[in-house]
């Protein structure tokens, strides 16, 4: 296969990778298993991206390799990268551009992270239906992690805690 079409299939990838690199897989699978690559070399190939620190940009690679060697795994990377920088470069562009009317909503959006998170945790653990101490263990920890507490202490002590329920259950 041609670096050419290795590019081609990366950058659609690219596009299908917004918001994470999992569209890159099914892309890259659609066009390239069985024709070019066996089922099992792509496993491999995603296998090695999974284990691998970093992106998913490693089993892009490792595939553009065995498809066309290095000139393969190069049209492969530029390939998977092209559109986020393009996406990234546009966004900056546009921040500059409307800075001036996005500053002040900076200093509330730290607070409306932690709202958000806060709500999204009720919603998983409502549904659970938690006893009074469980809440106040939950609780304790928040609060340990958001004095900062070292989370070696934190683990410790849910150790700890955790032994002592069972021997008095």
């Amino acid at each position: 296969m041609n670096a050419w079409h290795i590019f081609l299939t990366m950058i659609e990838a690219g596009l299908a990778a917004v918001g994470g690199g999992m569209g890159t897989i099914a892309v890259a699978q659609r066009v390239w298993v069985p024709q070019y690559l066996s089922p099992g070399l792509f496993a491999f190939a995603f296998g090695l991206g999974q284990v691998t620190p970093g992106p998913i940009t490693v089993m892009v690679v490792a595939l553009g390799y065995q498809l066309n060697g290095l000139l393969g795994s190069l049209a492969a990377l530029l390939g998977i990268t092209l559109p986020t920088w393009l996406v990234a470069s546009a966004a900056a562009r546009g921040m500059r551009r409307f800075a001036s009317a996005i500053i002040p909503f900076m200093t509330a959006s730290p607070w409306l992270v932690v709202a958000l998170v806060v709500s999204a945790g009720f919603g998983l653990v409502r549904p659970m239906h938690l006893a009074p101490w469980e809440w106040a263990a939950a609780v304790a920890v928040g609060i340990a992690v958001w004095r900062r507490l070292d989370p070696l202490w934190i683990l410790s002590a849910a150790l700890v805690g955790g032994v002592v329920w069972e021997i008095l259950k």
